[in-house]
């Protein structure tokens, strides 16, 4: 991902369309908008803010697995934390066609939004 050039990934699962656009505003943090939207492209869900790298990066990447190939890839999580929710996205390495991959992971306390965890939503790639 390029500073300040914007990476859009996208993927589908159980007819929704899941959206992600990244922009990386400086080494460690990038602004992002997520969306879930359903068979007929109305958003179900929307979250945007800036999602920062996680402190223990150094430490290891974190690994994902591919819902389409089914092969491990490794990643880097990124956060936002506010009062309500929680939210990461993990950002992997190229698939054997060159596109980035990503995972979401989204925790609130506020019932009304859905949790997703990472088998809940499917690899996003880069179009």
């Amino acid at each position: 991902m390029y500073l300040n050039k914007e990476t859009i990934f996208k993927g589908t699962k159980d007819q929704k369309t899941f959206v992600l656009s990244l922009t990386r505003t400086n080494l460690t943090s990038l602004n992002y908008t997520f969306q879930i939207l359903d068979k007929d492209f109305r958003t179900i869900n929307n979250k945007s803010g800036r999602a920062t790298l996680g402190s223990l990066f150094f430490l290891g990447s974190e690994t994902d697995d591919d819902d389409e190939t089914g092969d491990g890839y490794l990643s880097v999580e990124y956060y936002h934390n506010s009062a309500d929710c929680s939210f990461a996205i993990r950002i992997g390495e190229k698939d054997d066609n060159g596109k980035l991959r990503a995972k979401i992971k989204l925790s609130c306390k506020d019932n009304k939004l859905k949790n997703i965890g990472l088998d809940d939503n499917p690899t996003l790639r880069t179009e």
